[in-house]
């Protein structure tokens, strides 16, 4: 739920070191977990988590797919989903006019007043719009009729980086 494994977490760490990496994880996992303990909400509205990457090239295979858009995932706010910050997503373009109902429960790339978010779609029995995290603490978005939002995407791939590797 907050970026790592149940095996990471478990794992007999006295054995090793943590890598950087690791440790700068478990930082944020443990300010996470305070802020939450304290009763924090974090407004998912306050921190737009995906910026475009113009410059990266969609690869054939992933084209195929129809992802057209290269983006890159910011922040910790969909670790329950697989995503991690600095994750590179793969959007395929929703049609213009696609029904809301054609991307419920998939992370879609959306444009809420202005800024870039990935979030998973649902729409309650009533109709309403709700973009969610996968990060406890973190209040869902509910659209709402003054909201100016615009469905852009859904996500097909996502690809992470280990080690130092420039992707």
């Amino acid at each position: 739920m907050l970026g790592v494994s149940k095996a990471w977490l478990t794992a007999d760490v006295s054995q090793r070191e943590l890598t950087p990496v690791e440790q700068e994880e478990l930082l944020g996992c443990v300010s996470t977990l305070r802020r939450l303990v304290r009763g924090a909400r974090i407004d998912a509205r306050a921190e737009p988590n995906v910026r475009p990457e113009p410059k990266r090239r969609v690869p054939h295979a992933l084209r195929v797919s129809g992802a057209r858009h290269t983006y890159r995932v910011r922040g910790r706010s969909l670790a329950g989903f697989g995503l991690l910050d600095g994750d590179l997503v793969f959007v395929k373009p929703l049609p213009r006019g696609t029904r809301v109902h054609a991307a419920t429960g998939a992370i879609v790339l959306f444009r809420l007043n202005g800024a870039l978010y990935l979030k998973q779609l649902t729409v309650t029995a009533g109709g309403v719009v709700v973009l969610r995290s996968a990060l406890a603490g973190y209040d869902p978005i509910v659209i709402g009729a003054g909201d100016d939002w615009t469905l852009m995407g859904r996500v097909v791939v996502s690809v992470r980086r280990h080690g130092s590797d420039p992707y």
